[in-house]
């Protein structure tokens, strides 16, 4: 959820709480949808993991999606993220 769109308020109060959603990005139209999100420093993956999952924040939740949730291993792109840092 990129700013416009109707977004802007969401990722505001995202941004606030220490998440940025990069992209949403659809495979296929019956499949899994990959979203990137940046995180502020020191979230745990549990952490995003109960943001991502609570309906109220972005009117997603668990209910509506089975998000699983999983850090971008850098150490694989020599250090390099797939898009710049929001939160430095």
């Amino acid at each position: 959820m990129a700013p416009g769109g109707g977004w802007d308020e969401s990722v505001a109060v995202n941004k606030e709480k220490g998440f940025y959603n990069h992209s949403a990005n659809s495979v296929t139209s019956y499949g899994s949808v990959y979203c990137v999100w940046g995180t502020k420093e020191n979230i745990r993956v549990e952490e995003f993991q109960e943001f991502i999952d609570d309906p109220t924040e972005h009117g997603f939740g668990i209910d509506a999606l089975m998000n699983t949730c999983k850090p971008i291993d850098t150490s694989l792109m020599n250090g390099q993220t797939p898009y710049p840092r929001v939160f430095s």
